[in-house]
């Protein structure tokens, strides 16, 4: 557990294999103050872009495994992007994903998929909603 900066409102649990994808490191807790870290973090945003090998959008027949390493060159991409991949749903023998991305506009993930030589068919900015959200709309007093 980290000590977060005075005024921040509590502390937070570190995740070492985390850290450099949040950007946020023990030493920078330590010492930035929290007005430090509101003037450089970007707003991110969801997105979510489809792939289909029916469009030529999906790589024909590419397995669990070089799916894998292909995965490694995306994430890559994406840090250099400042895109965070969140979750890819891949159905193999469909020949279809769908990549769900924090980023700070469509045209970082754009970027990335340019990167490392993959197209796409659409990229849609999304906003997350659970059943909770459904359940108390209208609801608060």
């Amino acid at each position: 557990m980290l000590r977060s900066p005075e005024g921040s409102g509590g502390d937070v649990t570190f995740v070492p294999e985390m850290a450099e994808r949040l950007l946020f490191t023990e030493r920078a807790a330590r010492v930035a103050p929290i007005s430090i870290w509101s003037k450089t973090m970007q707003k991110m945003k969801f997105f979510i872009d489809t792939h289909d090998q029916t469009r030529g959008s999906f790589p024909t027949g590419i397995s669990k495994e070089d799916f894998a390493g292909f995965y490694e060159a995306y994430e890559t991409a994406c840090a250099e992007e400042g895109v965070v991949s969140l979750r890819i749903h891949v159905g193999f023998d469909e020949g279809r994903a769908f990549c769900l991305n924090m980023a700070p506009s469509a045209e970082a993930v754009r970027r990335v998929h340019e990167k490392v030589g993959l197209m796409f068919d659409t990229i849609t900015e999304v906003t997350t909603v659970t059943p909770g959200d459904m359940y108390f709309v209208g609801k608060a007093a």
